[in-house]
């Protein structure tokens, strides 16, 4: 009953050989079904990944997203644990990182399910981490920023009196707020790093002060994906 945490590459476009491991395709093809945040994203992985043989359009594909409830979890590990083989995948990158897969993955630990089996791939978070130049012992991953903004500026006023590299990934039609609470709240000798479309043609990665940040010129990041990576000066 093994599952399998399958990495995703974070355009259609992008060729897999490139960022997938070799082998990849042949192991999906042995899978019973495959579990997606929606239907259109795990048919065009098989299609991808399996060049468009009918297995691409026939393996059933299971839903899970940001509106599963409990019973869906239950549903889906009592099937993983019936003794059929599945895949997890997100809708870009490695699975199970402020993805709704960590809840599936922490409920069949629990159930006592040992076969669960990441395959490497890519991850935006630890790729705009390694490219920043930051410093990454230790590195905290705080997913996604507080949606209220009292939360998220108390939170970033927080990290300030931390060590290490703090990460958060934001919605990108909200980037601009968060940038913007970063430059009103963090001191001008934090270094805040913007990490924008990783792996793509357009990929750029940006690394100033906050008093740079305030006076140079900005980049557009309204709706583009992009890691913020903060860290607070010590010593």
């Amino acid at each position: 009953m093994p599952l399998y945490l399958l990495p995703n590459v974070f355009a259609d476009d992008q060729p897999t050989h490139l960022l997938l491991p070799e082998g990849l395709n042949s192991l999906v093809a042995t899978l019973d079904g495959l579990i997606a945040e929606s239907e259109r994203t795990g048919r065009r992985y098989l299609m991808k990944l399996l060049e468009k043989a009918p297995l691409a359009r026939q393996m059933p594909i299971y839903l899970l997203n940001e509106h599963s409830k409990q019973d869906d979890y239950k549903a889906l590990s009592d099937l993983i644990s019936s003794g059929k083989t599945f895949g997890l995948i997100s809708d870009a990158g490695m699975p199970g990182i402020a993805d709704p897969g960590s809840r599936l993955v922490k409920l069949l630990r629990k159930m006592g399910c040992s076969q669960i089996r990441a395959i490497p791939g890519p991850s935006s978070v630890i790729l705009a981490l390694i490219s920043s130049g930051l410093v990454s012992t230790p590195f905290t991953f705080h997913g996604y920023a507080p949606k209220e903004p009292d939360q998220r500026k108390k939170l970033l006023k927080r990290i300030e009196r931390e060590e290490g590299t703090h990460i958060f990934i934001e919605a990108p039609y909200r980037n601009r707020v968060l940038f913007s609470d970063c430059l009103a709240t963090l001191s001008p000798s934090t270094r805040l790093c913007l990490a924008a479309n990783m792996t793509l043609k357009d990929e750029w990665v940006l690394v100033r002060t906050i008093q740079a940040w305030k006076t140079a010129p900005q980049p557009e990041i309204h709706k583009v994906p992009i890691v913020f990576l903060i860290q607070p000066l010590f010593g």
